[in-house]
């Protein structure tokens, strides 16, 4: 049996309501990786305003930012539509072991 995506290991850090408007961002093309590998990825999100994510794989820990004013808060429907472009595109796989990963904000203090 396959490893889970990385959006079917970390679904259960973000709400259904994020992850809902994160898919449809996703869907609508608002999300443009600059930058992505294994270990890394940098995107630029689309909604009111072009927002920044940044992710960092470090083993089973992802780590999220996002220039956002709700990330503060909580993880944030970008953050959601980041990881569905990861998936994608095969990015952030690290070792490729999904089973245990979890998802921390922020990335940089």
């Amino acid at each position: 049996m396959p490893p889970p995506s990385l959006a079917q290991a970390l679904s259960r850090e973000c709400t259904s309501a994020i992850r809902q408007r994160g898919t449809s961002y996703f869907y609508g093309g608002r999300v443009r990786i600059t930058s992505g590998t294994a270990w890394r990825l940098v995107a630029t999100v689309r909604g009111t305003s072009a927002y920044r994510v940044e992710m960092a794989r470090e083993g089973e820990t992802v780590r999220a930012t996002c220039s956002c004013p709700y990330f503060d808060v909580s993880l944030c429907k970008h953050i959601w539509a980041t990881v569905l472009a990861a998936d994608a595109q095969r990015l952030l796989l690290g070792d490729g072991d999904n089973g245990n990963v979890r998802l921390l904000h922020p990335v940089w203090s």
